[in-house]
């Protein structure tokens, strides 16, 4: 049984500070209940979780699990896991483990926190697990969209394999995939005042669900990548999306039109909201970035130094908790976008005087607790002589080397050493082309500026006073990213036809799936190959074309970078020059003579009229004239005689004018 320290509220009563010794388990006190407020952080270092007040700041309590590095806590009403290899499922109220079992795939869940939860969601494996009192596991095929829950924990999830949204009551243990999504569209989910919205990446627009579909299409009015990554929630009916290649922000949503934040280059979380603003987290160089609802940036936080890669979660509570990669340091975002710096050293498990945290009708908590351990009394052992003690040797090898793969990268994890009688200074990762030595307590390392493409092989040693100690070589990888452009995209555009041929791009590492290729006004196509005809295109408009290969990197497909083109729609010109000398009714020759008329770029086989103007008293009916094929027409009319004076011509369709002409000064023939 895992060693436990709690802090608990005793409701109604007014008591000073309570010291209670603990070993092995905590005991559960009468008339005492967990303070939910807050989210539950790991330490790799400590081996224990422990529950931070975001309130306060305080840390008010601590359970000692053994987990690995990169575990993450998550917590429902009464339940919470620590996740890691295994599940760990603890009571909050007693902190008392009550299960532990193996994770059900080999896969990193995204966990979110709802009434009735919490929820594990594993992406490739398709598999959504509930912990609460109404446990779920639900198997669907297989990859799955981020998943976003509302207030009432029901939690929402699209399933690109079958073009459908899924629908898992907080109350039900089976999942209803009938709301359908535009077939073959790559989307993502989000809510809107607590009522989910598919954002339909193929098409830029959102969708509202709508009972037991969707509601009607609303542009987003800038174009997402394939790979954007929504907030979970909206400040203000606007949702933050980041555009992770780009390192941009777009605020959108019917609310109001689009706005566009630039973001220092970067590797960033998805954003996070807290309704008043939102907040990303650059891993790259451990920053914290927070916005207001109009892109304004309130605050630019360095993160503490630590070991792994810092994470960005929401909370129940409605703030944000960005975890240290080794859970040593939490920093609180409040609704407003203050923030608070939280050390996570575990030596005071304290708390001030708590807030009113009860609804309508309860008695506020107001009780001060202070929960310490007791020191076990040392009893010395008998005077011995004692034996010749060992000189220090190198470390032991690390055990549970293990590296992933990642965008030109990898990043490695492994466990301590054996000291050997001296103490750990250090680890030494190294790989072909490159090294970097970390502290004593860190338990995982990055390697940057790898090929993508090329296979690895990384390192680790412990270092102490006596030297370096013998290597253990982790598992082969890797690395790979998204796929370059493809280069030279040529369009071959007429009559709502156009031809597209390309060169196939560097796949950066992955394994080449497709090319998917979209023009304005008709849906996007897949291709294996590197030419594609596409018809029924507008000819009304401008079209877009956008060329860009789908690779499969680590087991996802990933788009790579877009080649694009774009085809002008031809434009109605019309022009008038003097034409052939001649005269008529009373306009004499050499200054009387036909007005030349010719149009180009209009619609074909279309019948427009022709109206004519002149700076002096001249008029004229005009006349019409029906386009050829190719859109082009001309002819010789208005005789006109006014040398000097200017003339022009329009063309009308329907009483609407199409083209005017510039202005021709008459001159003698």
């Amino acid at each position: 049984m895992p060693a436990l320290v709690a802090v608990v509220a005793v409701v109604g009563a007014v008591v000073g500070a309570v010291v209670v010794a603990v070993s092995g388990a905590a005991s559960r006190v009468p008339g005492v209940r967990f303070l939910p407020a807050g989210n539950w952080v790991y330490n790799t270092i400590m081996g224990a979780a422990f529950h931070v007040d975001g309130g306060t700041g305080n840390i008010d309590a601590r359970i000692d699990v053994a987990a690995g590095p990169g575990a993450q806590v998550v917590q429902g009403d009464t339940a919470a896991v620590v996740v890691s290899d295994d599940i760990h499922r603890f009571n909050q109220a007693e902190l008392e483990v009550v299960e532990t079992v193996p994770a059900p795939v080999d896969e990193t869940p995204v966990a979110l926190e709802a009434p009735g939860g919490p929820y594990l969601a594993y992406l490739d494996a398709g598999i959504i697990v509930r912990y609460g009192e109404v446990e779920a596991n639900v198997r669907l095929t297989g990859p799955l969209s981020r998943p976003v829950v509302t207030a009432d924990g029901t939690l929402w999830v699209h399933r690109g394999s079958t073009s459908s949204l899924c629908r898992l009551a907080g109350e039900s243990t089976e999942a209803d995939c009938s709301v359908p999504t535009p077939q073959g569209a790559t989307g993502a989910l989000t809510t809107i005042a607590d009522k989910p919205v598919f954002l339909d990446l193929s098409a830029n627009a959102m969708h509202a669900v709508d009972g037991g579909g969707l509601g009607a299409a609303v542009p987003l009015g800038v174009d997402l990548p394939d790979t954007a990554q929504p907030a979970a929630t909206d400040v203000a009916g606007r949702v933050a999306v980041l555009d992770p290649a780009n390192s941009r922000v777009h605020i959108v949503g019917a609310a109001a039109p689009p706005t566009s934040v630039d973001l220092p280059p970067g590797d960033y979380t998805a954003p996070a909201s807290t309704g008043e603003v939102f907040a990303v987290v650059d891993r790259e160089d451990d920053t914290l970035l927070v916005f207001d609802g109009a892109g304004a940036e309130r605050t630019r936080k360095p993160l503490p130094p630590e070991g792994g890669e810092p994470t960005l979660a929401a909370g129940q509570d409605g703030r944000l908790y960005v975890k240290g990669g080794e859970g040593e340091h939490v920093v609180i975002v409040d609704r407003g976008g203050d923030v608070t710096d939280v050390p996570v050293d575990g030596v005071d498990v304290t708390t001030t005087p708590t807030r009113d945290t009860t609804t309508a009708g309860e008695d506020p908590i107001t009780t001060s607790t202070t929960v310490t351990t007791t020191t076990p009394t040392r009893v010395e052992p008998t005077t011995r002589i004692p034996p010749p003690v060992a000189p220090p040797s190198p470390p032991g090898a690390p055990p549970g080397v293990r590296a992933t793969a990642g965008d030109g990268s990898a990043t490695v994890t492994w466990q301590a050493a054996a000291a050997n009688r001296g103490p750990i200074t250090g680890y030494r990762v190294s790989w072909p082309g490159g090294s970097t030595t970390v502290g004593p307590n860190v338990r995982q390392a990055r390697a940057g500026g790898l090929t993508n493409g090329t296979r690895y092989v990384l390192t680790v040693a412990a270092v102490n006073a006596a030297g370096v100690g013998p290597g253990t070589q982790s598992n082969p990888v890797v690395p790979a990213g998204p796929a370059a452009a493809p280069r030279g995209l040529v369009v071959d555009a007429a009559s709502g036809e156009a031809t597209l041929t390309w060169t196939a791009p560097a796949m950066g590492g992955g394994r080449f799936v497709h090319y998917r290729v979209s023009a304005t006004g008709v849906a996007a196509r897949t291709v294996t190959g590197t030419s594609v005809v596409l018809s029924g295109l507008p000819t009304d408009r401008d079209v877009t074309f956008t060329v860009r290969a789908v690779t499969e990197v680590n087991g996802r497909n990933v788009d790579g970078a877009a080649a694009s083109a774009v085809v002008r729609a031809p434009r109605p010109v019309i022009t008038v020059t003097r034409g052939r000398t001649e005269g008529y009714d009373g306009c004499e020759v050499p200054e009387c003579g036909y007005m030349l008329v010719t149009m180009t770029g209009f619609e074909p086989d279309t019948h427009y009229e022709v109206e004519v103007y002149a700076t002096s008293d001249y008029t004229n009916p005009g006349r019409g004239t029906t386009t050829d094929g190719e859109g082009k027409a001309d002819f010789e009319a208005f005789p006109f005689e006014g040398v000097g004076e200017q003339v022009w011509v329009e063309a009308t369709l329907d009483g609407e004018v199409v083209a005017r002409s510039a202005r021709y000064t008459w001159r003698s023939g």
